[in-house]
């Protein structure tokens, strides 16, 4: 579940460096204004939102990389860290985005499914738990 939910955020992330056009409905949403027109009244500032729309793309890909990483490699072992790890990073990785589309009023299906995964992730930790956190030690 956690590498499901992840590897769409990936997919996200690179679609919004290769094409920052699908971040314009919480654009048009926010604003009143398609993106489009306002590429064509505002050049340069659209240029810079959309600049801003593939440095979001790059952070969702960084992020969604490191946590797979994790989950391919350590969670997969047991090992206590990845377990806080994965908790943490997720948190953060998905309640941001989540807050940012709150508070600009887009709620589509890619923020249902941001909403979605985040469950399934805390699901997929809770049912992990037991084993990964009830482990003893090695010193």
């Amino acid at each position: 579940m956690i590498l499901i939910a992840d590897a769409c955020v990936l997919l996200y992330g690179l679609m919004a460096i290769l094409m920052p056009e699908v971040l314009s409905d919480g654009f048009r949403t926010y604003t009143g204004q398609s993106l489009s027109a306002f590429l064509i009244t505002n050049p340069k500032t659209a240029e810079y939102v959309l600049l801003l729309g593939r440095l979001l793309g790059a952070f969702n890909a960084a992020f969604a990389l490191g946590v797979i990483s994790i989950a391919l490699m350590s969670f997969r072992k047991g090992e206590v860290w990845s377990w806080y790890a994965l908790l943490i990073t997720n948190t953060v990785g998905y309640l941001a985005p989540i807050t940012f589309d709150w508070t600009i009023g887009s709620i589509g299906i890619f923020e249902q499914l941001e909403m979605v995964f985040i469950a399934l992730i805390y699901a997929a930790l809770g049912i992990s738990a037991k084993d990964i956190l009830g482990k003893k030690q090695h010193d």
